[in-house]
């Protein structure tokens, strides 16, 4: 799967493009974790990369923790 579909729930506003409530999103699984300004190597992989934020512990691609097979 390479990205996943959400629906606004409330009007918002993302990259300079107005969201209204109900709206579709796309989500991108694959370019999660990509940005330069938030992380200090959005091109490597690290399995034990926790976040200094106390809402997430793994990397947003990992949804809600870590992987389980």
């Amino acid at each position: 799967m390479l990205g996943v579909r959400r629906f606004a729930l409330k009007d918002i506003t993302i990259g300079g493009v107005r969201i209204p409530v109900g709206g579709r999103v796309w989500v991108s699984l694959i370019s999660a974790n990509r940005d330069g300004t938030h992380f200090a190597s959005p091109a490597s992989f690290d399995p034990t990369w926790r976040s200094p934020g106390p809402k997430m512990s793994m990397r947003s691609s990992n949804a809600a923790g870590a992987v389980r097979c």
